[in-house]
């Protein structure tokens, strides 16, 4: 994944591979006030029938990105198209807090 810049506050990082299988943007995100802050990892319209290995890679992203940047706490936000059917519980192999979408 590497872009060139430097995974920090300010600075969005993508692949250079626009289908790039394990995230489509990283950002440092920080609460005002505090300098705690927050790895986010984006996986944009993943479909339903694919969202299991999304959460693979996702977790796995997450655990190499937190290691290299030494930041803790990641957030996941991913955008699932077909995930109001129901049929996947893929969520619950999140090893991460995540948001979807």
């Amino acid at each position: 994944m590497h872009t060139g810049v430097k995974l920090e506050f300010g600075n969005c990082c993508h692949p250079k591979e626009s289908n790039h299988p394990w995230i489509d943007r990283a950002f440092v995100a920080k609460a005002a006030g505090s300098d705690q802050r927050c790895l986010v990892l984006a996986q944009d319209k993943v479909n339903e029938a694919d969202f299991g290995k999304a959460v693979k890679l996702l977790n796995a992203a997450a655990a190499l990105l937190a290691r290299e940047t030494g930041i803790k706490d990641v957030l996941c936000i991913a955008n699932v198209i077909g995930a109001g059917s129901g049929a996947s519980r893929a969520q619950s192999n999140f090893t991460i807090p995540y948001i979807l979408i």
